[in-house]
């Protein structure tokens, strides 16, 4: 049944996961409201963004990443999380066998060198995505290739995580150590039937 999710924010990421995996999502939303984990697309495409803005990927990190992962550097998807040593549900984005906790990430500098969020680092302290989803593709595009730079083998800004040994040990979860949550307020959606013979059906 296709779904169509009126948001309480006026745009959306082009990725994030939920439970488990949830990639390439439109406005509607719909894969945000799946009762089941959503299994995971072809990792090595590139991010939407808006026309004329490109991102390079590396090619390595210098994290560990399966070739096979679904996380790899050409993904970074956005979700919520929590464990068990802190079960307020926060922002964080997933990259091979690892969570970024983007809330521990922000509150120790870890987005210094990206001016552009500065004043909306408050987006990463959210129980929800919905506040970053309302900054808008250009931020969704920004924040993305930072977080790919930031785990670049021979990356810009090796000294905020890659050197930062007391940071990746806070900053850095194991996903079998997460939780998942949904990762956005979902306002309101409306069911609509794609042909006759959908509607037949779904009336059996």
């Amino acid at each position: 049944m296709s779904k169509s999710v009126a948001l309480d924010c006026p745009t959306i990421i082009e990725y994030f996961w939920q439970p488990r995996f949830v990639h390439s999502v439109t406005i509607a939303y719909y894969s945000a409201l799946a009762p089941t984990p959503i299994q995971p697309v072809n990792s090595r495409l590139h991010c939407n963004l808006e026309p004329g803005n490109t991102i390079t990927m590396s090619p390595t990190s210098w994290l560990e990443i399966e070739p096979d992962s679904p996380f790899s550097l050409a993904n970074i998807p956005f979700g919520i999380i929590s464990t068990s040593t802190n079960p307020k549900p926060r922002p964080a984005v997933a990259i091979g066998d690892w969570a970024l906790d983007l809330e521990m990430f922000a509150r120790n500098g870890g987005f210094r060198e990206l001016s552009a969020l500065s004043p909306n680092l408050d987006v990463f302290s959210q129980p929800t995505l919905n506040l970053f989803a309302a900054l808008g593709q250009t931020a969704h595009g920004q924040t993305r290739k930072y977080l790919q730079d930031i785990f670049a083998q021979k990356g810009p800004y090796p000294a905020l995580l890659e050197d930062n040994l007391s940071l990746r040990k806070t900053a850095l979860v194991n996903l079998d150590s997460v939780k998942n949550h949904m990762p956005m307020h979902v306002g309101d959606y409306t069911d609509f039937y794609a042909g006759r013979n959908h509607a037949y059906n779904v009336s059996l």
